[in-house]
C-alpha cells in the first residue's frame, strides 16, 4: 500500500445517491437554487504526503506503506450524478470512492479499507485499517486542489488483534484536468 493509491483500485465502495425533491413555490413556479459545480471528468492527480508519524511502536522495516515521504502522479476519473460523485483511478470504475459536492465547490471523499500487509522484517505481519479523508475545492473548470488526511492502524497477526500503531500523515492533492 502506497499511503494514499493502490496497484489495482482507490478502493472499494458502495456509493448511497439521497434524492432531493423538488418543489415550486406557489403559481407552479419552481426555483433550483444555485447550480452544483460539475466537475465530472478525467484528471491527472498528484499527491503529495509527509512522512508518517506512528504512536505508540515504530514498525518493522518491510510491507507495503510506504512511510516515508513522498509524491505520485496517476489518472483518475470522477463520475457526478448532481451532489454525489464516484473518484476511481482510470480503468477501475467499480472501485472508487464516494463523495459530494456542494453549491461552493467544496468536495469531500473519504475511503476505508482493511488489508494485510506482505511481511516486514522478522516475518512479522500486520493487518491495517486505512482510512482517506480529502477535503477539496473546485478552482476553475479542470483544476481541483485540497488536502488529505490518512490514517493507517496496523495490527499484528490479525484485524482483530490489538492495535500495534497507529500512523497518520497529512498530504495535498492536485487533480488538473486531461
Amino acid at each position: 500500500m502506497h499511503g494514499f493509491r493502490r496497484t489495482s483500485r482507490l478502493t472499494a465502495g458502495y456509493l448511497i445517491a439521497a434524492g432531493v425533491l423538488l418543489t415550486g413555490c406557489g403559481g407552479g413556479s419552481t426555483d433550483l437554487g444555485p447550480s452544483l459545480p460539475q466537475v465530472a471528468g478525467t484528471y491527472a492527480m498528484t499527491g503529495s504526503v509527509t512522512a508518517a508519524t506512528c504512536t505508540p511502536n515504530q514498525l518493522p522495516a518491510g510491507g507495503i506503506v510506504v512511510l516515508e515521504a513522498f509524491s505520485q502522479t496517476f489518472d483518475v476519473r470522477i463520475d457526478q450524478t448532481g451532489s454525489a460523485l464516484k473518484l476511481y483511478e482510470v480503468g477501475f470504475p467499480n472501485d472508487f470512492d464516494p463523495g459530494t459536492i456542494d453549491v461552493n465547490g467544496r468536495i469531500s471523499i473519504n475511503a476505508h479499507l482493511i488489508f494485510e500487509e506482505t511481511p516486514r522484517t522478522g516475518n512479522r505481519v500486520f493487518f491495517v485499517d486505512l482510512t482517506i479523508q480529502r477535503a477539496l475545492q473546485r478552482q476553475s473548470t479542470g483544476q481541483i486542489t485540497g488536502t488529505a488526511t490518512y490514517v493507517n492502524i496496523f495490527r499484528e497477526g490479525s484485524t482483530s488483534a490489538p492495535v500495534y500503531t497507529t500512523c497518520s500523515r497529512q498530504g495535498t492533492i492536485t487533480l488538473a484536468g486531461k
